[in-house]
Order: structure tokens, then C-alpha cells, then sequence
């Protein structure tokens, strides 16, 4: 009996050691995500006033 009761507490704090790594992951995970996101709006924004730049420069002014 008491065999199995260590084998269930093993079993069990094995489960919240591998759940906590994969909540750790995650969280890495979406931290780099938030970052890629940022870099990819800051960079849609740069494009965009390129592209206004360049099709400003390239209208006739009357």
C-alpha cells in the first residue's frame, strides 16, 4: 500500500514538474510573439510612410 502511495506521489508530482514547463514555455512562447507582433507593426508603419513619401514625390504639382 504504501508502495503504490509513492509511485502515485511520483507520478503526480511528475505531471506538475512537466505542467509548469509547458506553462513556462508558453509564456516564452507569447513573450516573443508580443515582440515579433510589435516589430511587425513598427515595420508596416515605417513601409507606409515610404510608400507615402514615394508616391508624393511622384505627383505632379500644379
Amino acid at each position: 500500500m504504501l508502495n503504490s502511495r509513492l509511485v502515485m506521489n511520483q507520478f503526480l508530482n511528475n505531471l506538475r514538474k512537466e505542467s509548469k514547463l509547458r506553462k513556462k514555455k508558453c509564456t516564452e512562447t507569447l513573450s516573443v510573439l508580443r515582440e515579433k507582433e510589435e516589430e511587425l507593426a513598427h515595420l508596416r508603419t515605417k513601409l507606409k510612410l515610404i510608400e507615402d513619401k514615394g508616391t508624393s514625390w511622384r505627383k505632379p504639382r500644379f
